[in-house]
């Protein structure tokens, strides 16, 4: 379930379990900053994480994804965020119907709202989550959106917005 690393090669904790992949307390209230490294990636596949995040973040906010992976990216904002969407094959025309305002909504956030705090660049990364699960996952900075989801603008902005609202706060 939706409650650490699945077998299928991503993580999704949020936001109570946590000690499923490290001791931690499942309050989104507390924060705590992160490094991470990966190894014993399959050959052929990308493991898309960050590396860092350089500010305090709740503890569900730190994730990874495992696939066959390609970066698109799609701009960068006034503020010099970029902004980038991993896809799968097959998904490419997605990533880019998605991601077709998302420059211009991150950029509008960091104008309005203040400063991104999460490091000098932001991703969409389409997760293949089992079936009938849509939507996405603030693991900023480079939130999870469900496979489904991935063509819907409204879905990528909205994860985009919690750098802001939920784990920004």
């Amino acid at each position: 379930g939706f409650t650490g690393a699945s077998a299928s090669g991503y993580t999704l904790i949020w936001p109570y379990y946590c000690g499923n992949l490290f001791p931690c307390h499942s309050d989104p209230a507390d924060g705590t900053t992160f490094s991470l490294s990966l190894t014993g990636v399959p050959a052929g596949k990308v493991a898309v994480y960050p590396t860092t995040i350089p500010t305090e973040a709740p503890s569900y906010q730190i994730a990874w994804s495992i696939d066959d992976y390609t970066e698109l990216p799609v701009g960068t904002t006034t503020a010099g965020t970029q902004i980038s969407v991993w896809y799968r094959p097959g998904e490419m025309a997605a990533a880019m119907a998605g991601s077709a305002d998302l420059v211009a909504a991150f950029d509008w956030m960091e104008k309005t709202l203040g400063p991104y705090r999460f490091g000098p660049k932001y991703s969409s990364v389409s997760v293949e989550w089992p079936r009938g699960a849509y939507g996405g996952m603030e693991h900023h900075p480079m939130s999870h959106i469900a496979s489904a989801a991935l063509g819907d603008e409204e879905t990528n902005v909205h994860e985009a917005a919690h750098g802001w609202f939920g784990d920004g706060i």
